[in-house]
């Protein structure tokens, strides 16, 4: 009713507008309510991330059981989930999680899927995962009594395992062996007539691998075999031979005295030995061990195989008895059609009934035994028809995949004949192309030549300009510097001999001065003192500085007139302190000219250090080693950037110098880092 009030409502706010545009709006507002439920809907249900992940949860956690419902209601939801994560991951845990579970179907259909995924793979395949999957499958489709599947598949398993002598592979004969004991028993039922079947041999050649290879691995293991053995010799017809392997089953130490398998064995080949008490108390020891258990089927086994035994023996009550107890039994367990134990009992029971005079029961139990037997025959015809068939499909998919793989290599041989078709042709056409153009070829290989050879004419040329540019260039230098050489030895003589000369005549002035104006008071002697000694010093200075640049000698050589410059300014300058090390330079005696610049260079060098640097320690290295002179000027002065006073007069100096040598020259400094000053010179020296 509220509904139909709010629509009343709604409708008559739209009365105020348009026909056309109030349909309009109807049908949009459909439209956008229809549109919003698949999202409505898909927020309501977890995503399929989040199933996946809570899917993942549980394989982790061991949760099988959980995981395989998980797992299988996504992939059969209306829309199924396919894209997981790991396509071969997801499909060999569901399907381990399905044979886990006993699910026949889903381990077959997921593990098949999984073999198909592995067999198409392009990467190197896993093969434990492979493995296990075969084995997986090859169970189940013996649990489905497909025996030639089993076979198929648990034969691949065997071949593709790691270890041949290990217990997985004994594991495997066993299977195998069990599936053509089985196609064995299926075919003895389904044509009695016969003797003899190849699956009984096979089998038994299983069943002995089985044995040999948990005896290389596994002796724990032994009884299975064993006992697999010793029931197919029962099977068929060897009761001798059961009762040997039974002797050697018993022997061993994991042998179970309170398994019925082994005296119920027992009994059967004894029985078919006629060695009936024997059979007897073993047949006794297993009904004791079923009264035991308590399980019924295994009582009614046990009642039957005893009531077999009294017939035998002719103790016609007490067999009546057993065999009373087994029917019913037999009527309250749900075998399904077990025609083989019904059979055997109805055979019993008419047999007891027929001894004891009641024609009648026995006639009605005779009858059941051909029915019994009419259906067991046709289930076996049935089943060894199956079988046959199975094995035939499994040759026709193994000849296909045989012409397939035919077919793939006669394609290959097919493309590899036109490959080579194909570059015999192409081999033909490059002689062809190759001979045509090999003129051609020849005519600019010799156009290369001249080219070649005109380049290296050019080149020879450029080098003969460039060397005499580079001599009249060291020739232009070496006259510059031998002019200011010139200008500096002029102006120490100038310096010498009027300046020194002017300064040493006014000093003899003021002394004669002071004397004449004696007695002076004492500040006045005092003043007149020093000015006396500043003017000396002077006078010092400029004898010095004039015999430093007009006076250079280098007759002793130059690490002496170097040791000499040091020493002299380490007298000089009490806050530098100058290091001078030498190496294979005093056994050495250089040309004049290369002693003169060096000298000069390093005189230039150690100037700017005591003008600008503000050093306390610097040193000079000079190295000789064959064929060059090594030097390295350092201190530990403020420092300067080298590219604002690369054009400075004393730099460009000592640069110009080295270049007149065929030296370089390199500077290291930085504000604050001091500063490394290096130059190497080439040189021929005469010893």
């Amino acid at each position: 009713m509220r509904i139909c009030t709010c629509s009343f409502n709604f409708s008559s706010y739209l009365f105020f507008f348009p026909t056309s545009l109030t349909k309009a709006l109807w049908v949009y507002l459909f439209c956008l309510f229809f549109w919003q439920i698949p999202h409505i809907c898909a927020q309501s249900s977890p995503s399929k991330e989040v199933a996946i992940s809570q899917a993942e949860a549980l394989w982790e956690e061991g949760a099988y059981e959980a995981y395989y419902r998980q797992v299988d209601s996504l992939v059969k939801a209306p829309e199924p989930i396919r894209d997981f994560p790991s396509q071969e991951t997801w499909l060999m845990r569901i399907t381990y999680a399905a044979n886990y579970m006993g699910q026949t179907a889903a381990t077959i259909e997921f593990g098949e899927q999984l073999l198909k995924k592995i067999a198409y793979q392009t990467t190197p395949r896993d093969t434990a995962i492979w493995v296990s999957t075969l084995s997986w499958v090859g169970q189940q489709y013996f649990a489905k009594g497909n025996f030639a599947r089993t076979i198929s598949y648990l034969s691949q398993a065997e071949t593709l395992r790691k270890d041949p002598n290990g217990s997985e592979a004994a594991y495997y004969a066993d299977q195998i062996g069990n599936a053509y004991f089985q196609l064995a028993a299926i075919n003895a039922q389904a044509f009695p007539d016969q003797e003899g079947f190849a699956e009984a041999d096979s089998a038994r050649k299983y069943f002995t691998l089985s044995y040999q290879r948990y005896r290389l691995s596994d002796s724990s293991m032994l009884y299975l075999p064993l006992y697999n053995l010793a029931l197919l010799e029962q099977r068929v017809g060897d009761a001798e031979r059961a009762l040997e392997i039974i002797r050697e089953l018993k022997s061993l130490s994991t042998y179970d005295p309170l398994d019925q398998g082994i005296p119920n064995l027992m009994g059967a080949a004894l029985q078919r030995l006629g060695r009936l008490e024997e059979a007897k108390q073993a047949f006794l020891l297993v009904d004791s061990l079923a009264s035991l258990s308590g399980k019924a089927d295994e009582i009614m086994i046990a009642q039957n195989n005893l009531g077999s035994i009294y017939t035998e023996l002719k103790t016609y009550p007490q067999a009546l008895a057993c065999l009373t107890k087994a029917a019913a039994l037999l009527d309250s367990l749900d075998l399904g059609f077990n025609w083989e134990q019904q059979g055997t009992l109805a055979q019993n029971l008419a047999e007891v009934y027929h001894e004891q005079g009641d024609l009648t029961r026995a006639n009605a139990y005779l009858s059941q035994v051909k029915l019994f037997q009419n259906r067991q025959l046709l289930e076996s015809l049935e089943q060894a028809a199956d079988n046959a068939r199975e094995f035939q499909r499994i040759e026709n998919e193994r000849l296909e995949s045989l012409e397939a793989l035919h077919a793939s290599q006669e394609r290959a041989i097919l493309l590899l004949k036109v490959l080579v078709a194909a570059l015999v042709v192409l081999l033909i056409l490059g002689i062809i192309i190759g001979s045509l153009n090999r003129k051609q070829v020849l005519q600019k290989h010799q156009l290369k030549e001249q080219e070649f050879e005109l380049g290296e004419q050019k080149r020879l040329h450029d080098q003969q300009v460039n060397q005499v540019l580079q001599d009249t260039e060291r020739k232009i230098l070496y006259e510059k510097n031998k002019a200011q050489d010139q200008l500096m030895e002029r102006m120490g003589k100038e310096l010498h001999d009027q300046v020194a000369s002017t300064m040493t005549a006014c000093k003899r002035s003021l002394e004669n001065l002071f004397l004449a104006m004696e007695p002076l008071s004492d500040d006045l002697r005092t003043r007149s003192k020093k000015s006396l000694d500043s003017l000396g010093a002077g006078i010092s200075s400029v004898r010095k500085i004039s015999h430093d640049l007009a006076n250079l000698s280098l007759d002793n050589g130059l690490v002496q007139a170097l040791e000499h410059l040091v020493s002299e300014l380490n007298d000089l300058e009490k806050d530098l302190s100058i290091d001078l090390s030498t190496f294979q330079l005093k056994q050495t005696v250089l040309p004049n000219r290369i002693e003169y610049n060096v000298f000069r260079m390093l005189q230039e060098a150690l100037t700017n250090i005591l003008k600008h640097a503000q050093a306390r320690h610097a040193s000079l290295q000079l190295i000789y080693t064959e064929g060059m002179l090594n030097i390295s000027i350092e201190d530990d002065g403020r420092g300067f950037n080298p590219e604002k006073v690369a054009n400075g007069l004393g730099m460009r100096s000592m640069r110009e110098r080295a270049e007149e040598l065929h030296g370089k020259m390199t500077v290291d400094s930085r504000p604050g880092f001091g500063t490394s000053l290096f130059i190497d010179i080439p040189l021929k020296p005469s010893t």
